[in-house]
């Protein structure tokens, strides 16, 4: 289902619980399949001191997005640590 009407960018980020992680930055897509790679997410200040400025989830993460807000699964804050082996889940490289 594609909306030319609604963009997900500047869109508020939140845990299922209800944790504040940011705001939709960006979004990396696959044009070849036209699916979504990950989102950016522009972390909120607590987050960027601990992992960094930007937060990247993969779609398996999203529960639901509504022109409101991107709900995430609850695991996303724990599996974020910096020494997380989780493919999915990586805070943005530091330069």
């Amino acid at each position: 289902m594609t909306n030319p009407s609604f963009s997900c960018l500047k869109l508020p980020v939140h845990t299922v619980s209800g944790q504040h992680l940011g705001r939709v930055c960006g979004v990396e897509v696959d044009a070849s399949a036209k699916q979504v790679i990950h989102y950016e997410v522009a972390a909120a200040v607590p987050l960027a001191q601990l992992w960094g400025k930007k937060l990247l989830i993969s779609p398996e993460q999203v529960v639901s997005i509504s022109q409101q807000a991107m709900v995430v699964v609850d695991t996303f804050s724990r599996e974020m640590a910096p020494t997380s082996t989780h493919p999915n889940l990586a805070p943005e490289p530091s330069a």
